[in-house]
């Protein structure tokens, strides 16, 4: 399934294609199953509604949004759209998660084209790194379409609070892939503790005219001066 789910629509239709056109050299069993293996991946990979009224953005549109006070960012979902004589664009749909016994909470704004990977200068297809700084979460985004480069440009509102610092940081798998259904959702395990976003990396296809993504999630716990007083992770998120 991760690899019939990381190919993009046009090239699903021509594996399928070339798969029954190739049905010599199966038996009908053998071919039953792996058709049907690819249609039940295929659904696997899209399965997020993607009616356009859900999103917080419309095709070629501004994004802007931001969590409550007191919250960070936990989950995303995301549809592909193909729009005519333009190209490829997504509408995205964020979710918070609120804090409790919030203090001190401290934002900004940050550009995310100045952590643009230096080879992103001048390589048409850019890739992005970007985390928020040290003990800063992503409370929001903003998000403008360039038609030029059928690509979006980021900013990231990054948040900490007073004596909490972030541990147990991971990088996710990516995603989606290119021309797929994006979709992260925060496993059960993590639910009931701060996991929240801190970051992404996203490389871009210029033939596809789409991004891939993975998340920066971190875990976040009671600290003095920077070390880490209370190793539970206390549900405050």
């Amino acid at each position: 399934c991760e690899w019939f789910g990381n190919v993009s629509r046009r090239r699903y239709v021509t594996l399928l294609s070339k798969i029954i056109y190739s049905h010599r050299i199966f038996k009908g069993v053998e071919l039953s199953l792996l058709f049907l293996a690819a249609l039940l991946c295929r659904s696997h990979a899209n399965f997020i509604n993607c009616n356009p009224d859900r999103f917080q953005n419309e095709p070629e549109g501004a994004l802007d949004f931001e969590c409550p006070s007191g919250s960070a960012l936990e989950e995303v979902e995301s549809c592909f759209v193909n729009v005519p004589a333009v190209g490829g664009d997504r509408q995205w749909l964020w979710r918070c998660k609120a804090l409790s016994g919030v203090r001190n909470e401290e934002c900004m704004w940050l550009d995310v084209t100045l952590a643009t990977l230096e080879i992103g200068a001048t390589d048409p297809d850019p890739t992005i790194l970007f985390q928020c700084p040290a003990n800063y979460y992503m409370g929001g985004v903003r998000s403008t379409f360039d038609t030029t480069n059928v690509d979006r440009s980021w900013d990231v509102k990054c948040c900490k609070l007073d004596q909490w610092c972030q541990r147990d940081c991971f990088i996710t798998d990516y995603i989606n892939g290119f021309g797929l259904d994006l979709y992260y959702f925060q496993p059960e395990e993590y639910r009931k503790s701060a996991n929240v976003f801190v970051g992404f990396f996203s490389d871009f296809d210029s033939t596809e005219e789409d991004r891939r993504w993975r998340l920066m999630v971190c875990k976040f716990s009671l600290c003095d001066y920077g070390v880490i007083i209370d190793d539970k992770s206390p549900d405050i998120f």
